[in-house]
């Protein structure tokens, strides 16, 4: 009986790390746009250690891309707008709120 009160301790105080492997973690980039291809954006930001870094990712019909609080496509994105971008996953942006520099920028 003292085995299975055992098997059963341990297995609820490893439950949470079993889960916690399974929930998905979101990544949050700010900074500014560098470049910008018909299904790309290359963002400018700075990391934790103050190093200047760029990421990549691929825009899709699932990205929601605002510009300074309104609905926006890719295009009216321009370089040097600050953006908070939200990724899905390693590739995609699942969101894009870009700001132009007058407006509020670097909330």
């Amino acid at each position: 009986m003292k085995h299975y009160v055992t098997v059963a301790l341990v297995l609820l105080l490893l439950s949470p790390i079993a889960f916690a492997k399974g929930k998905k973690q979101s990544t949050t980039y700010e900074g500014t746009i560098a470049k910008i291809d018909k299904n790309r954006i290359n963002v400018n930001f700075t990391d934790s250690n103050n190093q200047n870094l760029r990421t990549m990712a691929y825009v899709d019909n699932d990205t929601v891309i605002t510009l300074d609080g309104k609905p926006a496509v890719l295009r009216d994105l321009a370089p040097s707008m600050f953006v908070t971008m939200k990724m899905a996953n390693n590739l995609i942006a699942a969101s894009i709120d870009a700001r132009n520099r007058g407006n509020d920028w670097k909330r």
